[in-house]
């Protein structure tokens, strides 16, 4: 699938020529990663952890490379995770400095504390006027893949069929492989929701920005696995931050990050999302954007880069 080149502002997006043949495309990109990085001189270089991650150290072992860890290995297979996720801790170990994205993480990927730093998750602070609640207008921006979006279309058509006088739409924003947008389309035609649940598709940021300000509940959907408990959800964070209160699966990461005035945790299949549905709209003549959005202030990217990352340079070059 061709997706658009990215024009971000105030981000210089670098772009490498995409070669028939994978082998060869893989040592192009590392060939021209590498030259990149030894062309210019940069006082820090954070290195998002990817499958490069020793060829690309072990080419630049004097550059002032920072590891980042954004997540685990979310493989299904256990023995898969356990061997990626060891092969992470070794890889960190060839770094002076490692980010991680959650104390959680840093702790279950027994990142030693005098060389890890929390670089938190966040989202953009969205100026939006604030919104009303007269009925639920739910929001899933993300990927369909390995998130059983389908059961929250489930939940939705139980919660209608308890509740058939009230109004309530359902955009989801995003897409995914073949099986799994095959699973939500068959969720829609079999509940008979097409009417209600509607499936946007993939959307650039400024595309995405109009359903922040339409939709009124976001839907923080994570399965209940052991390996996404310590993942935290960009789209907690921008939800939150447009000021709307958040349905999102009881992971140990939403417990700890959703305050209770600010949404509803459910279990990670229909009927409690249904019950979650309930639950949020029973409350929502106690929700309030402006107090939301102002409780995850610190949450937003510019404070993120304030409050953490500018003393993270102090920080390396200690």
């Amino acid at each position: 699938m061709q997706l658009p080149k990215m024009n971000l502002p105030d981000v210089d997006v670098v772009y490498v020529n995409l070669h028939k043949n994978k082998l060869l495309r893989y040592l192009i990109f590392i060939s021209e990663l590498n030259r990149f990085i030894r062309s210019n001189k940069y006082d820090l270089i954070f290195h998002v952890h990817t499958k490069y991650t020793l060829l690309i150290r072990l080419f630049n072992l004097f550059q002032p490379i920072v590891l980042d860890i954004r997540t685990g290995d979310l493989s299904d297979t256990k023995l898969i995770r356990y061997l990626k996720n060891k092969e992470i801790k070794l890889f960190a170990l060839l770094y002076r400095h490692v980010s991680v994205i959650s104390a959680s993480l840093a702790r279950k990927m027994a990142i030693p504390e005098r060389k890890s730093f929390i670089l938190p998750l966040g989202g953009e602070f969205q100026k939006i006027p604030a919104k009303s609640f007269n009925f639920l207008k739910l929001l899933y921006v993300g990927t369909m893949d390995n998130r059983n979006i389908h059961d929250t279309v489930y939940g939705l058509s139980e919660y209608i069929n308890r509740h058939p006088s009230e109004k309530i739409s359902y955009d989801i924003v995003g897409t995914g492989s073949t099986y799994w947008l095959g699973l939500l389309n068959k969720a829609i035609a079999d509940t008979n929701l097409s009417d209600t649940v509607c499936l946007h598709g993939n959307k650039s940021l400024s595309e995405v920005l109009p359903f922040f300000e339409m939709c009124n509940i976001g839907i923080v959907y994570i399965p209940q696995r052991d390996y996404y408990e310590f993942q935290p959800s960009t789209k907690l964070y921008e939800s939150l931050l447009a000021g709307m209160p958040v349905i999102a699966t009881n992971t140990y990461e939403n417990r700890t990050s959703l305050k209770e005035e600010c949404g509803i945790l459910t279990e990670d299949y229909p009927t409690s999302f249904c019950n979650a549905l309930e639950q949020i709209n029973a409350n929502k003549h106690l929700y309030n954007s402006d107090r939301i959005k102002m409780l995850y202030r610190d949450s937003s990217w510019d404070n993120i880069v304030k409050n953490k990352l500018e003393k993270y340079f102090d920080y390396c070059f200690e």
